[in-house]
């Protein structure tokens, strides 16, 4: 079973090596399709990883699906896989080859880990990324393009994160900034909505790049179009407009309406699957001091756990972040006791790797002279970050 890595990239020296490094042990072949670069990208690509990597210099015509086709074109392999070079992938090799092979028909979704520059880290099931080579198979749609056979959308079956994952490093803030995403993305939306206003899927991504600016109403709007152009269908994306709508609502501190609609929403047997979603709740009700009912949405969160397949699902959705909120609840209710068990419940919750909660907790325990504590947990952690003046 021979394996083509696709890729389209455009100035990426900053972490184009260690994504090639990452497939390379996986796939026989690279085909990169080259759409412009001016930095370090191309004498990376030509000295470091010899004949395994080809490189297509192609000229970029705003349309994502049509450089993804040409990758797909010059590939060899039986199957594809397909990475953004702001990614990497990790893999049980013998295990996702015995998937592939049972899977023929079906295109595979790699669950993936987006990193942010608050040290959250959200996991996602996207796009189709592992699927057999074929007549009839390419991309559609100049921007978050989806796979398509013979004109439909392609069959998918989601691999385990224990046999598969990727790691996405594009949202950091110095990324972003490096790349221009932003314009360049909404500039490239804004015309598929003039060629496609009907498209549900157009205006979800506008409401995404709206969000990502920090525009919460035009997002919402665009949300709610997005929905009612669904039109009862329960595309991949619904959940996600859900999910998105309740945090454009929160923040914009409309705290009752975000009840209101999410108290609704909840009465869906999927939705009420969704951790997130509880989340959204407890923060309204605490938003409105309704603090019992907070905990016990907090509660349901952690109830339902992390990973939920259903939706993008912020990582710590289903553990920590619903404890740091619940503790936040606590303290408003001067149980400030009950408050630190709960910080650090969460700060040493094994899914918070970036210790969230930490600075809270620390400042709870300053703020009430409990000295002894704070000792005790300088123990177990570095206290250096969240405490300079001391050092302890």
């Amino acid at each position: 079973m021979k394996i083509s890595l696709c890729m389209i990239v455009k100035d990426e020296e900053r972490y184009i090596r260690q994504c090639l490094e990452s497939a390379l042990p996986l796939v026989d072949e690279a085909v990169i399709v080259d759409t412009g670069s001016t930095d370090g990208t191309l004498d990376i690509l030509d000295k470091s990883f010899g004949d395994r990597v080809r490189v297509i210099r192609h000229e970029w015509k705003e349309d994502f699906s049509e450089a993804r086709n040409k990758a797909l074109e010059n590939a060899t392999g039986d199957w594809i896989l397909v990475l953004d070079a702001d990614e990497k992938i990790s893999f049980e090799r013998k295990e996702l080859f015995d998937i592939m092979d049972k899977e023929g028909d079906s295109g595979l979704k790699i669950p993936f880990y987006n990193f942010f520059s608050n040290g959250m880290v959200e996991f996602a099931i996207g796009m189709i990324r592992l699927f057999k080579r074929r007549p009839g198979v390419c991309y559609a749609g100049a921007i978050h393009e989806q796979l398509t056979l013979n004109g439909e959308r392609m069959k998918f079956k989601i691999l385990d994160s224990k046999v598969c994952r990727i790691f996405h490093y594009g949202y950091l803030g110095k990324v972003m900034d490096d790349k221009d995403k932003i314009a360049r993305n909404l500039s490239m939306i804004e015309e598929e909505l003039k060629k496609a206003p009907d498209n549900p899927f157009n205006w979800y991504n506008m409401g995404i790049m709206e969000m990502v600016r920090k525009r919460y109403d035009p997002a919402i709007e665009c949300f709610l179009e997005s929905h009612k152009l669904c039109k009862g269908v329960r595309y991949n994306f619904v959940e996600n407009i859900v999910v998105k709508l309740a945090e454009c609502m929160l923040a914009l501190n409309r705290h009752s309406a975000c009840r209101e609609y999410l108290e609704n929403v909840l009465e869906d047997s999927v939705m009420k699957g969704i951790p997130d979603l509880h989340l959204s709740l407890g923060r309204a009700y605490k938003g409105l001091r309704m603090y019992e009912k907070a905990m016990r949405s907090f509660s349901k969160c952690i109830e339902l756990g992390e990973n939920s397949l259903s939706t993008v699902s912020m990582k710590g959705a289903g553990s920590f972040i619903p404890m740091i909120e619940w503790a936040g609840a606590l303290v408003a209710q001067k149980k400030i006791s009950e408050a630190v068990i709960k910080y650090m419940e969460a700060v040493f919750n094994k899914n918070n790797y970036a210790k969230a909660g930490l600075p809270e907790l620390v400042s709870l325990l300053k703020q009430y002279n409990m000295t002894d504590v704070l000792t005790e947990l300088g123990t177990y952690v570095d206290l250096k970050s969240v405490m300079p003046e001391t050092g302890t």
